[in-house]
């Protein structure tokens, strides 16, 4: 039976090593101290986009959606609606959040209505799908501010002349820059069923996303559908180029899916980084891009840091509020006063210091108290602060390119209130009104900025999953010839601590180094008895509840693998007990048939992912109350672990093979 099981642990651990990952080291381009692994057969994934090159190019895009499903970029559109006739369509622009001078921003549909509207109406130029295409995603801009609600058409054809089709359109944004706003129409119940929805936690090339699902019955051949889809920018994305994905997988009615199989897709590394699974694998098949636009106020309040964590009784968090006034007209701003509304759960009404003053054109170096530069507090009013500088001066700069003396700023720092209870999903949010005079009695020039806004919620994290395996363990170099224990387990291991998203390279994603390993599973152990000297021989059932297991990774060559510790606590129930090859009664009392056991080793690992092998060296200290007293031995030992499945959210993982789940 031992053999039985131990041999093909050995064999399939061999069969591993055979098939050694072999991975090609390829130098850096820019930087020769520098090597990317990257895994065979795999392509690297492509680069991110730059964001400026492409800010530098937006050009706006603008369609016209009807109810029918069709849609156009023209100026101008003229469709046929039946009896009702031709149908003329403009667009009336106006300006929106960039230096152009004409982007559009119209009305988003025009609906018409008729008896003999065409069943299924043909997509106008430019964006008639090709012969072969089956699907496209087209923005209606090419660029968004935040709090925009964006507009996507998402095109969906059936390239077959003859048979109906049936199966997936999906579409992914990143969680962080859009929340999904629902549809314009809703989608055409006779082709498309209810969606669904899940998170992606993406690559290191594309950041975690949110996935919309619809289910495709029947869509007839040559047919087009179209569902268009509102995407609302969130209110603290920065300038950035997002990638908005479809993919639809559309098989022929009452048949399987073309493409069942799905290839697992590895993560590039650099020579300081593990290789593992990707957990993304969105099979993207369309694809379009939208840059963001903070479209900054001139005078904003801004705080740092802009999450705290959740608190049944949080401590005092000190926030730095950011003050910055621009003027915008052409009349000199002597004056300046700002008053700051903090939220109820800042504690107000004490002393405050205003420091980081940056005021470009103020005068302080002069004696002169008429034209110098001075700040005060006028005090506190409820939760709101008031604050006065004399003598700041904003005035439109010589270079008009850069108003350079417009511009002025400083900080306040204050504290939360100590004791509070912070809930997930609460905000701090806290405003400032600017005001602008050329004199003492002039009219106020007045400015309510945009909040700001701290956010009370648990930083993300990057989820491992949990990997399962099968482990072989036994005695070696004992000095006692009594001495004699081996046994196989299940193991299930997982992480402790998953890396925090904020702690992250945004250039990478790396797996966690610590885990927890749980094992169950049979084994024999054999002793000198205390009292005759002859040999004790047990059989166990053999349970580890903790088992802590840290993973180093390192370069043998061309080789990448782990090298690590792991120390843990184990408990065997014996149910059955020789001596000198005679059975032997057993103490009654499940307490006293454990035997208990400590070990410590040293590891080497081929991966953290499946399929991978773990050969460890150690030593174990065990000790039992089986006999009239208490007995205790210890020996070295080696074991040999080949993890199998790998289990997340979003994948099952059995040896080679992937299968990615919804």
């Amino acid at each position: 039976m031992k053999k039985r099981l131990v041999i093909p642990v050995i064999l399939l651990c061999i069969s591993s090593l055979i098939q050694a990952q072999i991975p090609d080291v390829i130098p850096s381009e820019t930087d020769p101290f520098t090597v990317k692994v990257i895994e065979p057969g795999l392509l690297p994934p492509p680069p991110i986009a730059d964001v400026e090159p492409f800010i530098s190019r937006v050009g706006w895009l603008h369609f016209t959606m009807f109810s029918d499903g069709s849609f156009s970029s023209r100026e101008v559109v003229i469709k046929t609606f039946g009896s009702t006739g031709e149908k003329t369509i403009s667009k009336d622009r106006k300006g929106k959040y960039t230096s152009q001078p004409n982007p559009p921003h119209s009305a988003r549909t025009a609906t018409i209505t008729s008896d003999e509207d065409p069943p299924f109406p043909q997509v106008p130029d430019p964006f008639a799908l090709r012969a072969l295409q089956a699907d496209s995603i087209h923005p209606e801009w090419g660029a968004a501010a935040l709090m925009d609600v964006h507009y996507f058409a998402v095109v969906l054809k059936n390239t077959d002349p003859e048979i109906s089709q049936t199966g997936t359109l999906s579409l992914r944004f990143p969680t962080d820059a859009f929340d999904f706003d629902g549809t314009v129409f809703p989608p055409n119940a006779g082709v498309f069923g209810s969606f669904s929805t899940y998170s992606d936690g993406g690559d290191e090339s594309h950041r975690p996303g949110t996935v919309y699902s619809w289910p495709v019955n029947n869509l007839p051949p040559r047919d087009s559908q179209t569902i268009f889809v509102r995407l609302r920018v969130k209110d603290r994305v920065a300038d950035s180029i997002q990638l908005i994905q479809i993919s639809s997988d559309l098989r022929f009615s009452n048949s399987q899916p073309n493409n069942p199989s799905v290839q697992p897709m590895l993560i590039v590394k650099s020579t300081s980084e593990p290789r593992v699974s990707n957990p993304y694998n969105f099979k993207q098949t369309n694809a379009t891009v939208v840059a963001i636009n903070a479209a900054r106020d001139p005078n904003s309040l801004s705080v740092q840091p802009q999450r705290l964590p959740p608190a049944t009784s949080a401590p005092a968090h000190t926030l730095r509020y950011t003050v910055n006034v621009e003027n915008e007209g052409t009349a000199i701003a002597k004056y300046l006063f700002v008053d700051i509304t903090f939220d109820p759960k800042i504690k107000t009404g004490g002393p405050v210091t205003v420091n980081a003053l940056h005021f470009p054109n103020a005068n302080t170096t002069t004696t002169d108290e008429a034209i110098k530069f001075s700040s005060g507090i006028l005090g506190w009013h409820d939760n709101t602060l008031r604050l006065i500088f004399n003598n700041v001066n904003l005035a439109m700069s010589v270079n008009q390119d850069s108003n350079y003396y417009s511009k002025a700023s400083f900080d306040i720092v204050v504290d939360t209130k100590d004791g509070i209870e912070l809930r997930e999903g609460d905000i701090i949010s806290s405003s400032a009104l600017i005001r602008m005079k050329s004199a003492i009695n002039a009219k106020d020039d007045s400015v309510m900025t945009d909040p700001a806004i701290v956010r009370i919620e648990k930083p993300g994290k990057i989820p491992f999953g949990c990997v399962f395996g099968i482990k072989g363990h036994t005695n070696f170099f004992s000095p006692d010839s009594a001495i004699r224990t081996r046994g196989i387990d299940l193991t299930l291991r997982f992480p402790i601590v998953n890396r925090r998203i904020s702690d992250l390279s945004s250039n990478s994603v790396l797996p966690p180094h610590l885990f927890w390993q749980i094992e169950a599973g049979w084994g024999t152990s054999s002793f000198e008895h205390p009292t005759d000297g002859g040999v004790f021989e047990t059989r166990y059932i053999h349970v580890t509840p903790v088992l802590l297991r840290y993973f180093q990774p390192f370069h043998a060559g061309a080789y990448f693998m782990y090298t690590g510790l792991s120390a843990g606590y184990s408990a065997g129930y014996v149910y059955s007990g020789k001596s000198g090859g005679i059975k032997a009664a057993l103490p009654s009392g499940f307490g006293k048939r454990l035997e208990h056991e400590v070990a410590l080793s040293v590891d080497l690992s081929s991966r953290i992912d499946v399929p991978a092998w773990t050969l460890g060296v150690g030593y174990k200290f065990k000790w039992n109350n089986l006999l009239s007293q208490n007995v205790s031995y210890n020996f070295p030992f080696v074991y040999l672990q080949l993890d199998i499945v790998r289990l997340n959210h979003r994948f099952v993982k059995i040896w080679e093979k992937v299968k990615y789940c919804h």
